[in-house]
């Protein structure tokens, strides 16, 4: 499917058909896989294509808009029903296990996704993060840490997007958060090192906002 989207927007408009079904198929298997970051985002971009204004010449018959109106409801209501617009609570399906497993994954993506400058895709996944972040031990040191390293990267993703102001926003809760932190006893002084590098680092991407 990843690669039959590749050929289709070379010669295809975003909002064809052609392009639409690709996403919304890779969509559907990411959404089987759990993968459930990486559906939002070819579900997201099947809709995009779909409310388009700009059809392309050969569906603006009343058949192809009515299969695109079909689809277009298809997708919404997929979307409507992706996780990240409710919370999983521990003790309602969903064990503590499993939150820190999923959160785990998905910090992994997202990394990824900031490494290869995917900046759209990172933005929706470290959302997510965060919202799982929030779940997990939110009120323990490494869930507090975790939460703060979410939010350092919000900033940055928010900063290559050109949101100056959400960047700034995220950037400086990520170092409040992160300066409460207590010191380990058990800490080298090699890993406070590094804590105290990634606050300046911080603040040097906050004031370059």
């Amino acid at each position: 499917f990843e690669q039959a989207l590749s050929i289709n927007q070379k010669y295809l408009q975003s909002s064809s058909s052609g392009c639409i079904l690709c996403c919304n198929n890779i969509a559907a298997v990411y959404d089987r896989l759990g993968n459930l970051p990486q559906a939002t985002v070819f579900y997201e971009r099947a809709k995009q294509g779909l409310t388009s204004p700009r059809l392309p010449k050969d569906e603006r018959s009343l058949v192809a808009r009515r299969r695109r109106s079909e689809l277009l409801k298809h997708v919404s209501q997929k979307l409507e029903r992706m996780p990240r617009s409710e919370e999983p609570k521990v003790g309602q399906g969903v064990d503590a296990t499993s939150l820190r497993a999923l959160l785990r994954s998905a910090w992994r993506e997202a990394q990824a996704q900031v490494e290869s400058e995917a900046w759209v895709e990172a933005l929706r996944t470290l959302e997510y993060v965060l919202m799982l972040a929030k779940r997990v031990d939110s009120s323990g040191v490494q869930g507090l840490r975790s939460v703060g390293e979410t939010l350092g990267q919000l900033g940055l993703v928010h900063s290559k997007l050109g949101d100056a102001q959400q960047a700034f926003t995220h950037l400086e809760s990520a170092i409040e958060l992160l300066q409460q932190l207590p010191a380990e006893d058990n800490a080298t002084a090699a890993s406070k090192c590094l804590f105290d590098e990634r606050l300046e680092e911080l603040r040097a991407l906050r004031d370059e906002v």
